[in-house]
């Protein structure tokens, strides 16, 4: 629930601040998968395609270990060239800068940020779109 929440507000913080964003939250969108006989199937299609349709793919990459299903979006998005901006808040130290090294290089711009509040972070956020479009 914590992590579910942060990504709304995250958001929620970015499109208040740039209009002309859409963020997209797989997790929002897989609700309306889940209750399908093949809705796992359905979910990943449905990330791996709005990875497809995306200018630009955000990935909060916190915990001990990124997310295995961000991961393998964020290989996609490298293997058809979108830009990433990789965040980072979370404190603890792996192989390359908090991540895995295959992640971390991956990124377009890699923010890591453990002392900020939301709006630094967003500001942080924003200056890497708008250099990385």
């Amino acid at each position: 629930m914590a992590e579910r929440e942060f990504n709304i507000l995250f958001a929620q913080t970015i499109e208040s601040r740039m209009k002309d964003v859409k963020v997209i939250l797989p997790q929002e969108r897989a609700a309306k998968f889940l209750s399908l006989e093949n809705g796992m199937k359905l979910i990943s299609e449905d990330c791996l395609k709005m990875v497809d349709e995306a200018d630009i793919v955000v990935a909060v990459l916190d915990g001990p270990d990124a997310d295995s299903g961000t991961s393998v979006e964020l290989g996609y998005a490298y293997a058809i060239k979108t830009p990433i901006i990789g965040v980072r808040t979370d404190f603890r130290i792996s192989e390359d800068k908090g991540l895995n090294l295959m992640l971390s290089n991956i990124c377009s711009t890699l923010i890591i940020d453990t002392s900020s509040d939301m709006a630094g972070l967003v500001d942080s956020v924003i200056k890497a779109i708008d250099e990385n479009l």
